[in-house]
């Protein structure tokens, strides 16, 4: 939290024109990743820090945060210098930093040989997830029309995060916990975007969480001790790209407040659906 706060003050102090946007976005990824890296490490090693494991993971979910780390900076050069590119090739660039880091949390221990073929295919639905919740995302932070709903679109991400927590905490408590450090630190930024109106110094947030959000997901499968409904993977994979989607199609229909209280009911309906449901006890247990 404290980092996301430092992060954000960055973001609009910077972001006045004083300092290069470059510099501005960098100083906001590596802020974020301290974030992160602090909450896994003192997930990971307390009470007794006994270990390195932020530093030598030894659990599939902890290789996440290294290249994680890579995407943050990736994602702060392309929202600077990178911004007079075209946008597919943007976006392109971006696909390739996410199937790397989505590749280095593949699990290949040899206790995982039967089961790499089919945790290959859910990261895949990773790749495919991070990709579109992002440009879903992407498009409501980049739309100029007075009425457009940028103010709250990292709220999607918030209440996406929520629900994977929700879900993880039935499953394995430290990556749950990690989950709810990811989610209060898009908190943050969320309500500083809420507050200014100025969300130029936070797109660059964006794609990290968006892949962090799917590599969560798809390690609620690896660490699975119950087969889940396929339709629970569904809404904790596409959820941002589904109520951004829906907010976009209703800009032109509907004012801001009916739209608003559509994509808190969508939120809200989809994360009491899938975390009622897991923690009701009704699915089937694996062989």
């Amino acid at each position: 939290m404290l980092a996301a706060i430092a992060a954000g003050f960055f973001g609009m102090v910077l972001h006045s024109g004083r300092v290069p946007a470059v510099l501005s976005n960098l100083a906001i990824a590596l802020l974020c990743w301290i974030g992160l890296a602090g909450s896994q490490w003192s997930i990971t090693q307390a009470p007794d820090f006994s270990g390195l494991g932020i530093f030598f993971p030894n659990q599939v979910w902890q290789r996440i945060l290294w290249p994680l780390g890579l995407v943050f900076l990736w994602s702060a050069l392309l929202e600077s210098i990178g911004r007079k590119l075209p946008d597919s090739t943007r976006l392109l660039l971006y696909a390739i930093s996410f199937s790397l880091t989505i590749f280095a949390s593949l699990p290949f221990a040899p206790i995982w040989e039967d089961l790499i073929p089919e945790n290959a295919m859910w990261l895949l639905a990773s790749l495919l997830a991070s990709a579109c919740n992002f440009h879903a995302i992407a498009m409501m932070f980049y739309n100029e029309r007075s009425d457009s709903g940028k103010r709250w679109a990292m709220w999607i991400l918030v209440a996406n995060l929520g629900a994977i927590a929700g879900v993880m905490f039935s499953q394995i408590g430290s990556l749950g916990e990690w989950c709810v450090a990811a989610m209060i630190m898009t908190g943050v930024f969320a309500i500083a975007v809420s507050i200014s109106g100025n969300s130029n110094w936070a797109k660059a947030i964006i794609p990290p969480m968006c892949l962090l959000s799917a590599c969560l997901v798809a390690n609620v499968r690896f660490n699975a001790t119950e087969v889940k409904p396929w339709w629970i993977f569904v809404v904790l994979f596409f959820m941002p790209a589904l109520i951004a989607t829906t907010d976009l199609i209703l800009e032109k229909r509907l004012k801001k407040s009916p739209r608003l209280a559509i994509s808190g009911a969508i939120a809200i309906a989809m994360s009491v659906a899938v975390i009622a449901f897991v923690w009701s006890g009704t699915s089937p247990t694996e062989n």
